[in-house]
């Protein structure tokens, strides 16, 4: 469908056809569980401009409709429904997140993508937003979205009794998670891990097998999970511009931290969290992104005699 601009259009017309609205990092939703796919009638309000299979992107067909994304004019990114994608997302179901990783990534690289890579020239974009093409006639390049691949890793001690969480800056107070960076050139996934472990927190590691990887548009990135094992009593030495703090956590205390319900990445959510408990020690991130899945695959693990 994404090479006939016909087609498109006529599905972009369609009663069936639904639109996600995008605003910057975040996301309109209809609830903090549900998506917002409205109809074409309705996504028109987001816009002051026309809304058609040009506006955006076209992003598939789930739950038996055509899906399209485009981005909310500045004036409309106020309404109360939007909120922030990469905190909310987690708690939609399994195919409405799917749409929106989907959607944030397809529309931040429209607005990264303004201009060819090659020469400097605007660009225009084609194939159902899929597609990004120089104008200059002298070159004429087409790019197409890209993902950075990342590491995220779940590092145990050598007894498998402990787990080692991180704080980063941007980490609400008492928020630990597993450690994670990006693929250097020329590195293997696998290399990756034991150069951001030793980096991050001074801990080397061995043992590194892959578990899974989940799309994490944020801003463009795939993210690869993996386990590994490391010794617990080497003192850490914290790279301070990426953490606060490193610990190595017991499992009483990270069974107790997954009882917290909510979007505990949020500032707001996490502080109520203590208040409502204050002999909380850690907090760790919500069901379905994959640091919670790394986290819960340990839990469920055995310690090492």
């Amino acid at each position: 469908k994404r090479a006939s601009s016909d087609a498109l259009a006529e599905l972009a017309k369609s009663d069936d056809a639904r639109f996600v609205v995008i605003a910057g990092p975040k996301m309109l939703f209809r609830s903090d569980t549900e998506l917002a796919l409205l109809p074409l009638a309705e996504a028109q309000q987001f816009s002051e401009k026309p809304v058609d299979s040009t506006t955006g992107a076209f992003l598939g067909f789930a739950k038996g409709l055509p899906l399209f994304a485009f981005e909310a004019s500045t004036s409309a990114a106020d309404d109360e429904g939007f909120a922030d994608t990469r905190t909310q997302a987690p708690f939609l179901d399994f195919t409405e997140n799917q749409v929106s990783l989907c959607a944030t990534g397809i529309m931040t690289w429209h607005r990264n993508s303004k201009f060819c890579p090659k020469c400097g020239s605007a660009t225009k974009i084609t194939q159902g937003g899929h597609c990004s093409v120089c104008i200059n006639d002298d070159c004429g390049a087409a790019s197409f979205p890209r993902n950075d691949p990342a590491v995220i890793v779940a590092v145990s001690s050598r007894d498998n009794s402990k787990i080692l969480l991180a704080r980063s800056p941007r980490h609400p107070e008492k928020m630990f998670t597993t450690l994670a960076g990006f693929v250097e050139c020329g590195e293997t996934f696998e290399d990756a891990v034991k150069r951001e472990v030793l980096e991050e927190s001074g801990v080397d590691v061995d043992e590194v097998r892959y578990i899974k990887s989940q799309p994490w548009p944020f801003p463009q990135s795939s993210m690869i999970a993996f386990r590994a094992v490391g010794d617990a009593d080497v003192p850490f030495q914290l790279d301070e511009e990426e953490l606060v703090e490193a610990r190595w956590w017991t499992r009483e205390e990270v069974r107790r931290a997954c009882k917290v319900q909510g979007a505990t990445m949020r500032k707001e959510v996490a502080e109520k969290a203590l208040k409502d408990d204050p002999s909380l020690t850690l907090l760790v991130p919500p069901k379905r992104v994959v640091a919670r899945e790394l986290i819960e695959a340990w839990l469920a693990e055995s310690e090492v005699s």
